[in-house]
C-alpha cells in the first residue's frame, strides 16, 4: 500500500502511479487490495495525531469530528483500541449510526443537534480531552468551546473548507492545546514503525479500513460528486481494469 506523490501532481487514478518511498508500505497478503487501498492514509495518520501528538491515554474522552469519513472512520475505531470513551460527530441519522456500528460509544449528529452542548452533555460537563479534528469550520469551533482543562486539539485537515483559529486567551483558560498533525514530517524508519503497530491491531481484529464503495475506473467523476457532496461513509474505492 502507498501514498501517491499527489502533491506533486502525480495522482491515483490510473493503472499505474508514482509513490512515495516514505509512503510505500507492505500490506498483509490477507488483506483484500481495497482494503488495502484506503488503510494506510487513515490509520498513520491516526496514530499519529492519538499516538505520537495527542498522547491519548486510556479513558479519556476523544471527540472525533467528520467521523463517518475515510479519516474519522479510523480514529473512531483506533481511539477505541487504544481504550478511550469515543464520542463521534457527524453529519445526518445513517452516518451516526454508522459511527456507534464502528465502536463509538456516543454519536451526536451536528445537523440535529448543537455540537458545543452535546458534547457537554456526553461528558458530563467536563468537556473532551483530545479532539480529532479533520474538519475545521464551525465543527473545530464546537468542540474547542467544550474542550477540558488539558484538552488538546488535534488539527488534521479542513474539510470544512478553512481551518478555525481558536482565540489565544481561551486555550489559556483551559490549559488547552492546539496541536498540528502532519505525517509527512516523520521519516521513512518512524513511519514503519507506525505501520507495524496499526498493522498488528488490525491482525488482531480491532481495527479495519472502512470501504464505501468499490466503483469501476468510468466512475470517478461519481466517486468525486460524492466527496463534494459528502455522500460517502468511509473510503471510496477506484478499481481500474487491470486491478
Amino acid at each position: 500500500m502507498a501514498v501517491t506523490s499527489f502533491f506533486r501532481g502525480h495522482g491515483g487514478f490510473a493503472e499505474e502511479a508514482v509513490a512515495l518511498d516514505v509512503a510505500t508500505h507492505p500490506a498483509p497478503e490477507e488483506m483484500e487490495a481495497a482494503e488495502a487501498a484506503c488503510f494506510a492514509i487513515p490509520y498513520h495518520t491516526a496514530w499519529i495525531g492519538l499516538v505520537t501528538r495527542g498522547q491519548l491515554a486510556a479513558g479519556e474522552d476523544l471527540v472525533v469530528l467528520g467521523a463517518a469519513g475515510g479519516t474519522g472512520t479510523a480514529a473512531i475505531q483506533l481511539g477505541r483500541a487504544l481504550g478511550a470513551r469515543v464520542i463521534a460527530v457527524a453529519g445526518g441519522e445513517e452516518k451516526a449510526k454508522r459511527c456507534l456500528e464502528l465502536g463509538a460509544d456516543v454519536a451526536i449528529d451536528h445537523r440535529r443537534e448543537d455540537i458545543t452542548t452535546a458534547i457537554r452533555e456526553a461528558t458530563g460537563g467536563k468537556g473532551a480531552d483530545v479532539v480529532y479534528d479533520p474538519v475545521g469550520g464551525d465543527a473545530c469551533k464546537g468542540a474547542v468551546d467544550a474542550i477540558a482543562s488539558e484538552g488538546r486539539v488535534l488539527i488534521i485537515g479542513y474539510a470544512s473548507g478553512g481551518y478555525y483559529d481558536a482565540p489565544t486567551a481561551q486555550l489559556i483558560g483551559r490549559n488547552a492545546s492546539m496541536v498540528g498533525v502532519y505525517v509527512g514530517a516523520y521519516t521513512k524508519p518512524y513511519m514503519s514503525e507506525v505501520h507495524d503497530e496499526v498493522i498488528a491491531r488490525w491482525r488482531e481484529g480491532k481495527i479495519r479500513g472502512v470501504v464505501g464503495e468499490v466503483l469501476p475506473f468510468d466512475r470517478v467523476p461519481d466517486a468525486l460528486e460524492a466527496l463534494a457532496t459528502r455522500e460517502a461513509v468511509g473510503k471510496l474505492v477506484i478499481r481500474t481494469s487491470g486491478s
